[in-house]
């Protein structure tokens, strides 16, 4: 079958989709005339790296199974939704019975209901009047699609029982993407990191222009590791950029350092700039996460902040006695806890293997710093594993600002109260100075 695909572009071309492959993933996306598809609009108009992203997708919902589902997890601001957009558009051809976009973060009846409206208006589906139930009149809508794989998205799910009752039948037909800041138990998933630093670069260049990064080259360079080389960051701090066209990036980038979080470039994107894909500021976008953490989830949170972005070990952490109990095995479970099931499972905290590097790197820092016992106690431990890998954690730089913010905070809604704030910087210190 030769279809013809509609640039959504401005300038209208139109490519025979048998001349589109992966290779042009840089390219606009494009739509094919004739699928059924709701497919939300995106103002990205050069898509950044993400073609590996893009294939373990397309490879994983390949898979001859009864309902093929694939989960894209990651930290806020990362490109979840981008990348279910951008893989919709670039692969609708495998398709033909329609790509339905359902956006998840509401009730479950408010979630069937957006199927159900969308078969109806798009895929012609006639339910029966005597279907009065939402279940039944679902029901009938998967058993009466029309012919040709069907493409599911559940943008954006908080809670996997939000959409259960809503999945598609068992049919190897229909496959789904499930995006999430937090992990689904146990869904195949993708996680999705930040950009390379060389992809990052190359998206500063798509959006304000390849002349004027060039012109400072090593400080958007510091720029885009400031930004952790996150892609909502990237994109905020870019159309700032283009905003402020006579403002300098090394400007740019003192702003950031002096107002971190509330830099004027990191908040919310305005009513001018809909076309985001995004429409939170970083701020915004990691409040989402920070609201579903426990009081004390959001203390410990607030604690590792003290560590900055740098890696650290968890004994560290223990040595705090954050929550002081007699029985020292639960102390230390209680915290694991907290650590596993919240921090980690939104993709807040991350989590890396010690190679002998950074074993050497953290050795050298802490005696830098006259940590000399906790040095001590660390050689002794890196030649105890002889040179294993062990497990490190650390912040995104712009979570670590975040979770600072929150710490420091003197609003009177903060729910730290200033001396429980002064007793964790207290814990911090004590849990290394005493021992150096």
């Amino acid at each position: 079958m030769n279809k013809s695909y509609e640039q959504t572009g401005n300038k209208g071309r139109i490519y025979n989709a048998d001349q589109i492959t992966i290779n042009e993933a840089l390219a606009p996306p494009q739509k094919i005339i004739g699928i059924p598809e709701n497919i939300p609009y995106t103002g990205t108009e050069i898509f950044v790296g993400r073609v590996k992203e893009l294939e373990k997708i397309d490879e994983l919902l390949s898979d001859d199974q009864p309902l093929a589902i694939t989960s894209v997890i990651g930290m806020g601001g990362v490109g979840k939704t981008e990348l279910a957009l951008q893989y919709a558009l670039r692969y609708q051809q495998k398709y033909q019975g329609g790509i339905c976009w359902v956006e998840a973060n509401r009730s479950n009846s408010d979630v069937s209901g957006q199927i159900i409206s969308f078969a109806q208006s798009s895929v012609n589906v006639i339910i029966p009047d005597h279907l009065n139930t939402l279940k039944e009149r679902l029901q009938y809508c998967w058993s009466h699609w029309q012919e040709g794989n069907v493409l599911v998205i559940f943008d954006n799910v908080e809670n996997y029982k939000n959409i259960k009752n809503s999945l598609p039948t068992k049919n190897e037909k229909f496959k789904v993407i499930v995006s999430s800041r937090q992990k689904l138990g146990r869904l195949q998933k993708l996680e999705l990191e930040v950009l390379k630093p060389s992809e990052a670069l190359n998206l500063l260049k798509q959006i304000i222009g390849e002349e004027r990064v060039n012109d400072e080259l090593e400080i958007a360079q510091e720029l885009c590791q400031w930004l952790g080389y996150l892609p909502l960051g990237l994109e905020l701090v870019g159309r700032y950029l283009i905003i402020y066209e006579d403002l300098t990036l090394r400007k740019a980038l003192q702003r950031l350092n002096k107002k971190q979080l509330q830099a004027r470039a990191l908040l919310d994107p305005k009513d001018n700039e809909a076309d985001m894909t995004a429409q939170l500021g970083i701020a915004s976008a990691f409040e989402l996460s920070w609201e579903k953490l426990s009081p004390e989830g959001k203390k410990l949170g607030c604690y590792l902040s003290l560590f900055g972005s740098e890696l650290f070990d968890w004994s560290w952490v223990e040595f705090s006695h954050l929550y002081p109990n007699e029985d020292e095995e639960e102390e230390i479970e209680e915290l694991e806890i907290l650590r596993d099931e919240e921090l980690r499972n939104f993709n807040l905290l991350q989590s890396s293997k010690q190679t002998n590097k950074q074993a050497i790197c953290i050795i050298y820092y802490l005696i830098i710093n006259h940590l000399y016992q906790l040095a001590f106690l660390s050689l002794l431990d890196y030649r105890k594993e002889n040179a294993k890998a062990k497990p490190l954690y650390s912040y995104h730089p712009l979570i670590s600002y975040f979770f600072k913010s929150k710490l420091n905070n003197t609003d009177k809604s903060n729910f730290i109260e200033l001396e429980d704030r002064k007793a964790l910087k207290h814990k911090f210190c004590k849990s290394l100075i005493p021992v150096a």
